[in-house]
């Protein structure tokens, strides 16, 4: 029987605009087709696997609990019954983590309500307000005492496969018979065409079902009796249980054998003939399943008639399209996840590749829907701060090891992709976060704070992190008063052998005038001191300070022939220079008087260094006409400057000009050629020329959205219903179902 497609109305009515909440912990994507990383099995808890951490995020305290750290990169993750799986890369690898201490019997009574709740049964009278629905989950969540830290999870890597693994789903199997206990079962898809069936209970494969294409998804019916599969083929997988007489004994447990066959595979008919589904799932009285595919088709099947081995293609009663569909044009409308809502409440939820969530209601054949636009910024979502649960139950050493384990394996990893750039990357990040923490311990040693149990490479108390910063700030502070201080105590000093007098105060520079300091920073010092330099310069000067004259009364009056004179000019005395001033007493200070004696002789020092300063004389005194030859100079450089400026801005507005005529003609160019075509007898080329520029324009307006968008992660329900999850790469999104308008249920009218 063949099915058309559902046309819908859209609806505003099924989740509440508010009440929505966003937990920004960020779950990076790892395959651009795989989304399935939230699970919400367990009422107020939601789990996530982000890179190679898996954490419990409790919704009531608002805290996140780091389960366990795994040695491979999640491509997906599922949880149920205690357990919580993740999927590898490559080789089937899988991680399996034990959480049963965790996993309450009142959890598990409410998993096995849920799934025998039938269609006719009557509504829960606990239809509260959404305050007090808050109020009694707070309470219901703290009467075992408040979260406790995860006391080391225990954590089983097997490989089950030869590729990727692409999902995994977790199931009890129900026993139904005395003595024989019920089997906590994984289903993995596996791109090597497989699915497996692994038992959790017994940790070992049970067995494995082979197909025709690689396969990406599969669920049971919460009955246990039918398995649905699919994978890179527009069509559906079913698989039929049966027990067999023998039954499997572990240690002290009993369970019973089970044995899978293929019962049917349809073919969705209103899916094209390349596409390929990516999600199935099971309504919560399993009468209704599901098959969603990445051209955002979902195909809805009553597997009743699936089960009676009837006629395949008649099971087929309703077919509908994602907001945007499209396939490879389209991936934003590809279908990633997809979950029915917990009885009474008759939702289906999908969540598209990106932006994008749908909720559908099954009580009037999904013709209403509400489309909810994923806007983490939005005004109308409150955003909910995490806190981390610390773990009190791993050491400082414990956490090297785990950071050291998980650096070797990326390591690894890209040497055996043969791709050295990122294993040279993943050493320098891993040498990089080391000296981090070295240098994070050692301020927290001098700040006295304890490191024994603080996990320094994802957070710290906010006491602590304030300590931290404080130090850190007061460090650079010290530092940086230092850089300048050195850089002070460098600087030259001001070599100047004119006085005020003979010059002119109006014509010293700024740094010879004033001798107070100032806070200039040095930069612009250097950049003061060159212009300086240019205007009075002090090439043919001796490096020399004004000198102080310094008396003694003990030696003889000097004779004119011993006296250091400069070409009858005032004498120019040597003196002791500032830094030894401060040893001699000032008492034989004294104002000045004639230059101490010199020995006249060939040999000796001083009289090279007064000829010297002989021979320089005349320069000195013409530096005011150096000055001015230096600033002359400037002048014309700087109107050359002016000049290829003006040739620069002439060159370029003569160059804008030649563009704006070679547009011009262009479009006439252009015009002259649209008259050609509308003279033509045959059309066609030009229609089809125009549709092609509004393909073109419309992709890239696609791009431009989808790049504007955050990609989903998974998508679930609350254990009672009332709140719907999805995850994206910034984090997880809350939802509030609109219960008041769920009591209503549509009238029967019989002919």
């Amino acid at each position: 029987m063949t099915i058309g497609i559902t046309t819908f109305t859209e609806s505003n009515s099924l989740v509440q605009p508010l009440h929505r909440k966003f937990y920004p912990s960020k779950i990076p994507q790892q395959h651009f087709q795989l989304k399935n990383f939230i699970s919400t099995v367990d009422q107020d808890t939601i789990y996530f696997a982000s890179r190679s951490q898996v954490y419990a995020l409790h919704t009531i305290t608002r805290q996140r609990e780091r389960i366990a750290s795994l040695s491979l990169p999640p491509k997906c993750l599922g949880a149920g019954f205690g357990w919580v799986c993740v999927g590898g890369p490559d080789r089937g690898r899988c991680a399996f983590i034990n959480i049963g201490d965790r996993f309450s019997a009142a959890a598990a009574s409410r998993q096995s309500a849920r799934h025998t709740t039938e269609v006719d049964a009557l509504l829960p009278l606990d239809l509260d307000p959404h305050s007090r629905i808050l109020a009694q989950s707070f309470l219901s969540s703290h009467e075992d005492g408040p979260h406790l830290p995860w006391q080391r999870a225990k954590v089983e890597y097997h490989e089950l496969g030869g590729e990727i693994v692409n999902s995994i789903t977790v199931h009890c199997l129900q026993s139904g018979g005395e003595g024989i206990q019920d089997e906590i079962v994984a289903i993995i898809a596996n791109n090597d065409k497989t699915i497996r069936i692994f038992s959790l209970s017994q940790s070992r494969v049970l067995q494995t079902l082979t197909f025709p294409t690689l396969m990406n998804h599969a669920t049971i019916s919460p009955d246990g009796k039918l398995l649905v599969a699919c994978g890179d083929e527009p069509r559906a997988f079913f698989c039929k249980k049966r027990r067999l007489a023998s039954l499997a004994v572990n240690g002290d447990s009993v369970f019973a054998k089970y044995e899978w066959h293929e019962i049917a595979n349809p073919r969705l008919t209103v899916a094209a003939s390349k596409d390929m589904c990516f999600s199935t799932a099971f309504s919560p009285s399993g009468h209704i399943c599901a098959v969603a595919s990445q051209a955002g088709t979902v195909t809805v099947f009553d597997s009743s008639i699936i089960k009676e081995n009837l006629e395949a293609d008649d099971a087929v009663i309703s077919a509908f399209k994602s907001s945007r569909p499209g396939g490879d044009e389209e991936m934003s409308g590809a279908i990633r996840s997809m979950a029915f809502g917990p009885s009474p409440w008759d939702l289906l939820a999908w969540a598209e590749d990106r932006g994008r969530v749908c909720v559908t209601d099954l009580r009037n054949n999904f013709q209403s829907r509400q489309t909810i636009e994923l806007d983490i910024d939005s005004a109308h979502i409150e955003r909910a701060e995490l806190s981390d649960i610390e773990d009190e139950f791993s050491t400082a050493e414990q956490r090297e090891l785990e950071i050291e384990a998980r650096f070797v394996q990326r390591h690894r990893e890209a040497l055996d992709a043969q791709d050295h750039l990122a294993a040279v990357n993943h050493a320098a990040e891993y040498m990089e976060l080391a000296a981090e923490r070295r240098r994070l311990q050692r301020e927290m040693r001098e700040a006295g704070l304890s490191t024994s149990h603080t996990d320094l490479a994802n957070g710290l108390t906010d006491g602590e992190r304030q300590i931290l910063d404080s130090l850190r700030v007061e460090r650079q502070r010290r530092a940086e008063r230092e850089t300048v201080n050195q850089a002070l105590n460098d600087r030259p000093f001001s070599v100047h052998y004119l006085q005020p007098s003979d010059r002119g105060d109006a014509e010293l520079p700024a740094t010879i005038q004033s001798s107070q300091p100032h806070n200039t920073s040095i930069r612009q010092y250097m950049r003061q001191r060159n212009f300086e330099r240019t205007v009075y310069p002090r090439a043919d000067q001796p490096r020399r300070r004004t000198s102080f004259v310094i008396s003694d009364s003990h030696l003889p009056p000097p004779s004119s022939s011993s006296t250091l004179a400069l070409n009858g000019t005032n004498p120019s005395t040597l003196s002791t220079s500032p830094s030894r001033l401060i040893s001699i007493n000032t008492d034989t200070i004294s104002p000045p008087s004639p230059p101490l004696p010199v020995p006249s002789t060939i040999a000796d020092p001083w009289q090279t260094i007064s000829a010297a300063m002989a021979a320089s004389t005349g320069n000195t005194l013409n530096s005011e006409g150096h000055g001015r030859a230096h600033i002359e100079r400037d002048n014309a450089l700087q109107e050359r400057i002016l000049e290829r400026e003006r040739e620069a801005t002439e060159s370029s507005i003569s160059n804008f000009e030649r563009r704006i005529q070679a547009t011009a003609r262009a479009e006439r160019l252009h015009s002259m050629r649209l008259r050609q075509m509308q003279d033509r007898e045959d059309e066609g080329g030009y229609e089809e020329y125009e549709a092609e520029l509004l393909r073109r324009i419309a992709g890239q307006r696609r791009e431009n959205e989808q790049a504007l968008e955050v990609g989903t992660m998974g998508i679930g329900w609350s254990v009672d219903g009332r709140f719907l999850y999805v995850g994206t790469e910034e984090g997880i999104l809350e939802f509030s179902v609109n219960l008041h308008n769920r009591k209503t249920f549509p009238a029967l009218a019989f002919q």
